[in-house]
């Protein structure tokens, strides 16, 4: 396969996923949470287990599997706060820069404390923001790269942002468009589980 054929794959895959995380977020990162938990637990109790009786080996790999479940759901949670983290510090550099003001590293702190307890309190609008605007970014993205002569992925691999690009104005239209559709379309379609 050649590289241009690989890259037009992956981008069509993170499309793909990007398009469901646009629209159906919320409920894939709850369910995909527990999976992933499951799978990582039963592996290691298969590991862990791997030269006892194949009852006693199933056995465990269930129960650390549902340990996994449970864990699994615990890190989302954890995933949730530094989401907020993120957004509270990353808030707090912001204003400090557009006010021309030095960033202290207790207020980016205190920022990140607060952003990642409301993000912890609002579990359900946080993430759907966060997937929608990720899924749109991906869907974006993924177009500007097959369908223009862009290249946007190499210019961001490359940490160069096209600034110049006269489809940048455009695509970031259209980004903003498909995520708030998104996020609209999860807020009306999920309800809190």
């Amino acid at each position: 396969m050649n590289n241009g054929l690989s890259l037009a794959l992956m981008v069509l895959i993170g499309m793909g996923v990007g398009l469901a995380s646009c629209f159906y977020g919320y409920r894939l990162i709850r369910w995909m949470s527990s999976v992933w938990g499951f799978l990582v637990g039963a592996l290691a109790g298969m590991y862990l287990a791997q030269n006892a009786d194949q009852l006693v080996q199933i056995i465990i790999m269930l129960v650390l599997g549902f340990i996994g479940v449970i864990l699994g759901n615990y890190l989302r949670l954890v995933g949730i706060f530094l989401i907020g983290a993120g957004m509270g510090g990353g808030s707090v550099m912001l204003v400090a820069s557009a006010l021309n003001l030095t960033t202290d590293l207790a207020w980016v702190v205190i920022g990140a404390g607060v952003g990642g307890i409301t993000a912890l309190s609002l579990q359900r609008p946080v993430l759907i923001g966060v997937t929608a605007f990720g899924g749109a970014a991906l869907l974006v993205l993924g177009a500007a790269e097959l369908f223009t002569e862009s290249r946007t992925f190499s210019y961001f691999a490359g940490g160069r942002v096209p600034y110049t690009n006269p489809w940048l104005w455009l695509g970031l239209l259209v980004w903003v468009v498909i995520a708030v559709w998104g996020l609209f379309y999860q807020l009306r379609n999920t309800r809190r589980v």
